[in-house]
């Protein structure tokens, strides 16, 4: 499987589900897996992303160390909180994560 930073993955077990809201209120989920990249060789690939305004992020593509994480910069910032708070590991069983 590609992702948007244009490379394959291999995807492994479901690690968490957080439900939250999109831009315009309306209710959805996102699934969380392990993977295992493939390559190192990442690329912005395009995308919706792309086209939305500089403050949204610059989308230069770049590899971060766990220990410069800043996960209020992160979205979404719940799940960026908890994958810092394990060193990179996630948390026996599946994770459910709520969002207002």
């Amino acid at each position: 499987m590609a992702e948007e930073l244009g490379i394959s993955v291999r995807l492994g077990a479901l690690r968490a589900i957080l439900h939250g809201r999109d831009e315009s209120g309306r209710r959805m989920r996102h699934w969380c897996f392990d993977g295992a990249a493939e390559s190192d060789d990442i690329m912005v690939a395009g995308g919706p992303e792309a086209d939305r305004p500089p403050e949204w992020g610059t989308y230069k593509a770049v590899w971060l160390s766990l220990d410069r994480l800043e996960p209020k910069r992160m979205w979404p910032p719940a799940l960026a909180e908890l994958i810092a708070a394990g060193s990179g590991k996630w948390p026996a069983g599946i994770t459910q994560v709520v969002e207002p």
